[in-house]
This record gives C-alpha cells, sequence and structure tokens, in this order.
C-alpha cells in the first residue's frame, strides 16, 4: 500500500476516517491531491412482483448483510433472547467460516431457531428484504464505508450499528449506536431506538433525508472533476 501510496499522483478516500488512518499510519508526500468521494447508495428498483417474504418470515424480522468476522455479530444474541418477536436474517456468502461462530454463540443462548442464513442475494431480493425488515443490525468494528448502512437507510429503516471507524461519519446523528457491547448497552440501545423510532413519525423521513446525499450520480460527478484537476496539473 505504501509502494502505490508513494506513487500516486492523487489520492481519493471514501471516507474522512480512511483519510485520517492512511495519514496516521503511512507516509503521503506533501502537495499530493487528496479528496474524500462518498460511495453512493442506490439499491435495484423495486420489483413489480417482489419477492413474498412475508409468507416465509411470519414474524417481524431483523436484517445484516456481509458475513464476516468484522462484522462482529456474533455479539448480538442478548438482543434476540430480549425481543422473541423477531426473527435475524443475515445474508451473504460464509467465504471465512464465519456462521459457525454465530451459530455457536446463537446455540449458547438458545435462538438459534430464529436465525436464518439466506447466502448471496439478488440485488432485486437486496432491496425486498431492506423494505420488509424491522431494523439493520451492523455492529462492525472496521468499515471504511459501510454501505449497508446508506441502503437500509434510503428506505427509512432504523439502523443500528456501531460508533466505530467509519461509521459515525455515515451513520450521522439519524443512525443509533452500540457504545460497546456488553449484553445491557446492546439490550438498551435496541429497546431505545426501537422505542424512538416507532414514537418519532418524522424519523424515517430524515434518516431518508440523510441517506439522499449519498449518490452514485454524486459521486461519478466528483470523480471526473478530480480526474480533470489531476490532467490540468499535469
Amino acid at each position: 500500500m505504501q509502494q502505490k501510496i508513494s506513487r500516486a499522483s492523487g489520492l481519493i478516500y471514501i471516507s474522512n476516517f480512511v483519510r485520517e488512518w492512511v495519514n496516521d499510519h503511512l507516509q503521503v508526500r506533501a502537495g499530493i491531491v487528496e479528496k474524500v468521494i462518498y460511495n453512493g447508495g442506490s439499491l435495484a428498483k423495486k420489483m413489480p412482483h417482489p419477492q413474498n417474504l412475508l409468507s416465509t418470515h411470519q414474524n417481524p424480522f431483523l436484517f445484516s448483510i456481509g458475513i464476516n468476522p468484522k462484522k462482529n455479530y456474533h455479539v448480538l444474541m442478548p438482543i434476540l433472547k430480549q425481543f422473541p418477536e423477531y426473527n435475524w436474517i443475515i445474508a451473504g456468502p460464509d467465504g471465512r467460516g464465519y456462521r459457525s461462530k454465530i451459530e455457536q454463540e446463537a446455540a449458547k443462548l438458545g435462538v438459534t431457531d430464529r436465525i436464518e442464513f439466506c447466502g448471496a442475494i439478488s440485488e432485486e431480493a437486496k432491496r425486498d428484504y431492506y423494505e420488509n425488515c424491522s431494523a439493520l443490525l451492523f455492529p462492525s468494528l472496521s468499515e471504511g464505508f459501510g454501505l449497508p448502512v446508506i441502503e437500509a437507510m434510503s428506505l427509512g429503516k432504523p439502523v443500528f450499528i456501531s460508533n466505530r471507524t467509519s461509521l459515525p461519519e455515515i451513520g450521522g446523528r439519524e443512525a443509533y449506536y452500540f457504545t460497546d457491547f456488553d449484553s445491557e448497552t446492546l439490550i438498551s440501545t435496541f429497546a431505545a431506538g426501537m422505542k424512538d423510532y416507532k414514537n418519532d413519525r418524522d424519523k424515517p423521513a430524515r434518516i431518508k433525508a440523510w441517506a439522499s446525499q449519498f449518490t452514485w450520480e454524486k459521486a461519478a460527478a466528483q470523480y471526473l472533476e478530480f480526474y480533470q484537476e489531476m490532467l490540468s496539473a499535469s
């Protein structure tokens, strides 16, 4: 990574967190052009005949996407134990064997039967899961951006995320944050967040408004501007 940065004429970061991390841990030469360009958060268009998720999931469900040890899902079992009205659907291929860790922790609290791993899903199905879920759970320990956060928020859904790395920057003040992963903190954060979301009728609109600033159209325009700046400089 240092070799690539040393050769670069300009650097683009997908969050201020990444920019700060690079400057703290690697050597960026003086005068190099640096710019933060956020990812977009657009979803596939709503399907004319969407998958009938509600017919197979009678209970309200929480949703997560991406299976990787850094996602930190295994710590959330106290929430599932405390709120038996919810099931939990986790999407994505298990490329690193993390599913077994999640299942081990679920077995300890007796909630295994309320977790479903649906594997890789299409863009259309992903939108369907977001639209039908009660909330997104994303307690990740390491994110350069955190695309699922914006995807869920673009549909006005409550998101429960960690306060680590780039996530506070991307979730903003409309997200709900796990400040630590103690059982009591997890349960109280989720309970308070869901109560706030249900009692604040303007909350979904504010969530959507926050997410609307992250678009691929905006990102594309900023990349073009960056390339033009680099060409002019050369």
